[in-house]
C-alpha cells in the first residue's frame, strides 16, 4: 500500500493508524521520538486488529531494522530480539505470503551471517514477488552485497508498481547514482523532493550522494535545507563534516579522525565502516586498511548506513586495493559469493587490477 494513497475519513481505524505510523517511519529513520510513535502506533493496531498481517509485518521490520541499524535506539526504545522474531513469526502465522516478515528474520539474523540472511531474502521475494515494500527492501539487500544493478533493477520493479511511494522513489534516485547513472538520479531526486518536500530522510540521501559524487553547489543547497528543517543527529552531522572535508582536505582533521578510529578499536575491538570509507575517499587509504587489519567486523554495522557503501564512489579507492577482500570476508560476504555464484558489479572481468574471485574463493577456503 502506498505511504501517499488517499485514505480520507479511514485515519482513525486500524489501517489507517498504520498507514500514518509506516509514514513516521519513512519521514524520519534517524529520529528517536518518531520511531517510538510509529512502532507504538502499531502495537496498538496489532492489539485492536490481532489478525491484521500486514500490521504485524510492518512492526517487525520496524523494530528489526532499529535493532540492526547501529546506535542506540532499540535499546532506548527497549526493543529486544526476542520481541521482533516473536513479532515477525507471527506475521506469518497470519500470513505465510508476508514477505516483509521474512525480511525482518533476516534483519536479525547475526550480521555477518549474509549468506542466512540470504535465504530469508529469496524467501521473501518468492512469496510476494509484487510487493513494493519487499522489491524496495530486497534491493537493499542485494546493495549491501555489491549487485547494485541487480539491487536498480528490483527498486525499478518497485517504482513501477507503486510511484506514489517516496521511499521506493527516494531508493531509485539513490541506486542510479550508486550505478554511475549521477545525472539520471538528479531528475528522480528532484521530482520526488518536490512531490514530497516533508520526507527529511529523502533530502538526507539526496545530499549524501550529491555529496559523494563531489556535486558541492548542490550539496550545499540541500544540506541547508536540511539545517533549515531543524534536522539534528550524528548521522547528519558526522557525514555531511565528512563529505564537507572530502572538498577541502585538511591533514589535521583527518588525523584526529584517525586517532578517534584509533580510541574505537582499543575500547570496542571494532570502528565503523562508513567513517572508514570517507577516511579512505580523503586519501588515506594506506591508514585505512591499517585500521581494518586491527579492528573486527563480525557484529558490526555501518554507523546506520547500508553496507552498500562499501560498494559506492567513497570505496573506489579501497576497492582497488587486494586487502578489500578480506574485508568482505569478515563480513560473510565472500561465503556468499562463492556458494550462490551471485557475484558483486566489481567483480566483472576487467573492472579491477586483480582477480577478485579467486582472492575470494582462497579467503573463503581459508574460513570454512
Amino acid at each position: 500500500t502506498s505511504l501517499c494513497r488517499n485514505q480520507s475519513g479511514s485515519l482513525s481505524t486500524p489501517h489507517g493508524i498504520y498507514l500514518q505510523a509506516r509514514q513516521r517511519l519513512a519521514h524520519r529513520w534517524w529520529n528517536l521520538e518518531e520511531t517510538e510513535q510509529a512502532c507504538g502506533m502499531l502495537e496498538r493496531v496489532v492489539a485492536s486488529a490481532p489478525t491484521f498481517a500486514r500490521g504485524w509485518g510492518a512492526l517487525a521490520i520496524a523494530q528489526a531494522r532499529a535493532l540492526t541499524g547501529g546506535g542506540d535506539t532499540a535499546r532506548k526504545l527497549g526493543f529486544t530480539r526476542a520481541r521482533a522474531f516473536e513479532v515477525a513469526e507471527t506475521a506469518l502465522k497470519l500470513d505465510p505470503a508476508m514477505g516483509i516478515a521474512y525480511q525482518a528474520l533476516s534483519y536479525l539474523q547475526p550480521y555477518s551471517r549474509y549468506l542466512e540472511r540470504s535465504v530469508l531474502q529469496r524467501k521473501a521475494l518468492s512469496v510476494a514477488p509484487n510487493d513494493p515494500q519487499v522489491l524496495d527492501l530486497y534491493a537493499r539487500f542485494c546493495f549491501a552485497g555489491g549487485r547494485i544493478e541487480e539491487a536498480l533493477d528490483c527498486v525499478s520493479r518497485a517504482f513501477d508498481l507503486d510511484p506514489l511511494n517516496p521511499e521506493v522513489a527516494s531508493e531509485h534516485a539513490a541506486l542510479l547514482a550508486a550505478s554511475g547513472r549521477y545525472e539520471a538520479s538528479l531528475e528522480f531526486w528532484d521530482d520526488a523532493l518536490a512531490r514530497w518536500s516533508e520526507f527529511h530522510s529523502m533530502r538526507l540521501a539526496a545530499t549524501l550522494w550529491a555529496g559523494q559524487h563531489r556535486d558541492w553547489p548542490r550539496f550545499e543547497r540541500l544540506a541547508a535545507e536540511l539545517r533549515a528543517g531543524g534536522e539534528q543527529h550524528p548521522a547528519l552531522s558526522d557525514s555531511i563534516g565528512f563529505l564537507r572535508q572530502l572538498r577541502d582536505v585538511d591533514p589535521r582533521y583527518w588525523a584526529g579522525v584517525q586517532e578517534r578510529l584509533r580510541a574505537s578499536v582499543a575500547e570496542s575491538g571494532t570502528v565503523r565502516l562508513d567513517i572508514l570509507t570517507y577516511l579512505s575517499a580523503a586519501g588515506f587509504t594506506e591508514q585505512t586498511f591499517e585500521l581494518i587489519g586491527a579492528a573486527s567486523f563480525n557484529a558490526q554495522s555501518a554507523g546506520g548506513f547500508s553496507l552498500g557503501i562499501l560498494f559506492s564512489p567513497l570505496s573506489k579507492d579501497m576497492i582497488q586495493d587486494i586487502r578489500f577482500v578480506a574485508l568482505c570476508a569478515q563480513l560473510g560476504l565472500c561465503e556468499f559469493w562463492v556458494t550462490t555464484g551471485q557475484w558483486p558489479d566489481c567483480a566483472s572481468e576487467g573492472v579491477l587490477p586483480y582477480d577478485f574471485k579467486t582472492e575470494c574463493r582462497r579467503l573463503a577456503a581459508v574460513n570454512a
